[in-house]
């Protein structure tokens, strides 16, 4: 099938419609950084929106994946659902969208306060996609453009 603008627009809008498009503005996330990336061709196209962020709700930073597309591979499978008629009914209502997480940043020692929502001193360490890394030190973050809302004490979003 050869795609049209016209009918790509129109199924991220269904999307959109459906609260399956991220929605970049999301007051629950202290967004870090983002990525889109596009392909399309004359039979296909995709579309990947990647969301690094911290929501205090999830506990620990993380990589949201929307993606987008005429044919989607790795979607989820049956067995991620309760029964078959889950299932179906997922991909009866996401025929073109998939969302999944990851989680490049372990939890650790290195989350500190009440909420878990402070970064721990600089003598600890933060193990991101299996390498472990010094906290940065404080004065590191005005060093890279971050203004820390406590100068003494550096918040997870902070440090994302």
């Amino acid at each position: 099938m050869k795609w049209q603008p016209s009918e790509i627009l129109s199924i991220l809008d269904q999307c959109c419609d459906s609260f399956t498009f991220p929605m970049l503005d999301n007051g629950y996330v202290y967004l870090a950084a983002t990525r889109l990336s596009l392909y399309r061709s004359e039979l296909h196209w995709a579309l990947v929106i990647e969301v690094f962020g911290f929501s205090p709700r999830a506990g620990i930073p993380d990589n949201s994946i929307h993606t987008f597309s005429d044919s989607l591979h790795n979607r989820k499978r049956e067995e991620d659902f309760v029964n078959r008629s889950a299932f179906e009914m997922y991909l009866t209502n996401n025929p073109n969208n998939e969302f999944s997480s990851s989680y490049p940043i372990e939890a650790g020692d290195w989350q500190v306060g009440e909420s878990s929502e402070e970064v721990a001193s600089s003598d600890h360490l933060i193990t991101v996609r299996g390498i472990k890394l010094s906290i940065p030190a404080l004065e590191d973050y005005l060093q890279h453009g971050i203004n820390l809302q406590n100068p003494s004490q550096a918040k997870v979003f902070e440090l994302c």
